[in-house]
């Protein structure tokens, strides 16, 4: 009568098959994490865009300038309005950017993890009178690597 352990073989056969178990998920935990991050970025825009709102109301004025404002000029609007922000904001919110999940150069291409996209008061439309902005309402600004989410929608259309 055996002593109840196991062999040698059935320790290899375990070990195999969680091997190839966790290959089949990995691809899928991934871009389910990228998709969270994804979707903490566009929360906190939402949430920047009422903290914007409120900091006019209160102010009176824009936290930005309105015309064409730059980087420099963002981060100073997003220094602004921080305090009308959960707490936990100016971790996540660091210099103006947030990090996000993956992105893509166009719908059909390669996934890229991981980034930054970066916050501005800027409009992304190309005509000259959007492209100044109000000085409250907020974007994503994109690279042109960085045209789509992971999802395949377009960053500037949130």
């Amino acid at each position: 009568m055996k002593n109840g352990g196991f062999t040698l073989i059935e320790l290899i056969i375990a070990v195999a098959l969680v091997g190839i178990l966790s290959s089949l998920a990995t691809p899928k935990v991934r871009i389910q994490l990228a998709k969270g991050r994804d979707t903490k970025a566009i929360s906190y825009l939402g949430a920047m865009r009422t903290a914007a709102e409120l900091y006019y109301i209160e102010n009176g004025e824009a936290p930005t300038a309105v015309g064409e404002p730059d980087e420099e000029e963002d981060k100073k609007a997003i220094k602004n309005i921080l305090p009308y922000l959960d707490p936990k904001a100016e971790a996540v919110i660091k210099d103006g950017k947030i990090q996000i999940g993956g992105s893509r150069k166009d719908k059909d291409t390669k996934i890229t993890f991981g980034g930054e996209m970066r916050f501005t008061f800027k409009s992304p439309q190309h005509d000259e009178m959007a492209k100044r902005g109000d000085g409250v309402y907020i974007w994503f600004a994109p690279t042109e690597n960085q045209v789509y989410d992971i999802q395949g929608n377009k960053w500037i259309e949130y």
